[in-house]
């Protein structure tokens, strides 16, 4: 069995609060997540997926400030990443995963994305998830 997957979220924000209080350069904001994956089923109890996500929205320096680690060194929220992961059933019920998520674009840039010289891979992370599901 295979799986297709997808979500487009666009956020349309006012952030006069924000702006009021010089924490945005402009009301007027957007955010759109775009994700995708597939995943294939071995059988009942392994399945592979891979994934991609990407999201693009408004610059604004003062919002996506230079910082250190979560911080933007040119005020852009682009960020892209894929995901692997496979995952193992040995029983009905329990979900054992691995999944592992690779940024080349995090908070705008691959590298040096917060002005501190930490590059997007800085961001990767490997997940052991285990889930009851029922």
């Amino acid at each position: 069995m295979i799986s297709f997957r997808g979500t487009y979220i666009r956020q349309n924000s006012s952030l006069n609060g924000l702006f009021a209080l010089e924490g945005a350069s402009q009301v007027d904001h957007h955010l759109n997540t775009e994700k995708a994956n597939v995943e294939y089923h071995f059988g009942h109890r392994v399945s592979a997926g891979v994934g991609w996500q990407n999201i693009i929205g408004t610059r604004d320096p003062l919002l996506y400030a230079l910082k250190k680690v979560t911080g933007s060194a040119n005020g852009d929220p682009r960020t892209n990443s894929y995901i692997l992961d496979v995952s193992w059933w040995p029983v009905q019920n329990l979900d054992l995963e691995v999944q592992y998520t690779g940024y080349g674009r995090f908070n705008g840039a691959g590298i040096n994305n917060d002005g501190s010289g930490r590059n997007a891979s800085g961001n990767n992370a490997l997940y052991l998830l285990g889930r009851f599901v029922f």
